[in-house]
């Protein structure tokens, strides 16, 4: 077990989660350091990203992008399966993704570069957003490991 697992467990704990075996034995497979930003392989792609304001600007564009649809299919899986009080609590996850979206296409203009509106494609990203496992256990993990890992 490595750092961030640990670090992963000690937060549950602190929130009263005992993670089952299984969750365990995917986090164990899955959040591996390699596939960590603190691993030395990342540290490194975060410095080559950093060194230019282009590239800064690509992936600030991109993740705002990743979160706009994270957060819309969060929203899609809150109205088909939780009850009221999950759907609440999915909800406001809703609307940090939506914030972090913001955020995030509000920084690209400090690189000097502008994000362009181009309504080609658009139905093609709609598509892409509707077009995931529509399984709630697999949508919580997916969502879970990749908040732990960024």
């Amino acid at each position: 077990m490595n750092n961030i697992q640990n670090e992963l467990y000690a937060m549950l704990e602190s929130f009263n989660v005992n993670p089952s075996d299984e969750y365990k034995e995917c986090i164990e497979k899955y959040l591996t350091a390699d596939l960590s930003f603190t691993s030395e392989l990342m540290e490194g792609l975060a410095k080559t990203i950093f060194r230019s304001k282009k590239m800064m600007a690509y992936y600030l564009l991109h993740n705002s992008i990743d979160e706009a649809k994270g957060a819309t299919r969060l929203r899609l899986m809150a109205n088909r399966y939780a009850d009221e009080e999950l759907k609440q609590k999915m909800l406001r996850h809703y609307n940090d993704e939506m914030n972090h979206s913001t955020m995030f296409a509000s920084l690209i203009p400090l690189t000097g570069y502008e994000a362009e509106v181009d309504d080609t494609g658009v139905e093609g990203e709609l598509t892409k957003i509707l077009d995931f496992d529509d399984n709630i256990k697999t949508f919580i993990f997916r969502v879970h490991s990749i908040e732990v890992r960024s």
